[in-house]
């Protein structure tokens, strides 16, 4: 595992791996690992750009080619589901549901990525 404190200087690519795989043995996905890691990388760059940093180590990105979402609900299940959620929270599932978005994605919904006219909301590039 990497050590929390460790120098950013001191970490390595074979220190970012035992994570990884310490990460992996306790059953985290692969695509769970990437996103952790990504933020380490982004984190990197800015430091060299920024110059605090003379470089930055080479950190993998795993395969995600097996990452693919299983186990749909119809809509009688999904809405026996609903029926447990507080009410606040249905809605927003049903919303869900029927976009196929993500909880990010409508979380950060604003008025203005709606079309009320036109019926359409768009999700924003960032």
């Amino acid at each position: 595992m990497v050590n929390q404190d460790e120098r950013a200087v001191e970490l390595t690519p074979e220190s970012v791996d035992r994570y990884i795989q310490g990460a992996r043995g306790a059953g985290s996905a692969d695509a769970s690992n990437n996103r952790g890691t990504q933020l380490l990388r982004q984190a990197f760059r800015l430091a060299v750009e920024r110059q605090r940093l003379s470089s930055a180590p080479k950190i993998r990105h795993l395969s995600e080619k097996d990452n693919v979402r299983q186990g749909f609900f119809e809509q009688a299940d999904f809405e026996a589901v609903v029926s447990f959620l507080p009410l606040y929270l249905r809605d927003f599932a049903r919303f869900s549901y029927c976009s196929g978005w993500r909880k990010g994605e409508i979380s950060s919904l604003a008025w203005e990525d709606v079309d009320v006219d036109h019926k359409v909301g768009r999700l924003r590039a960032q």
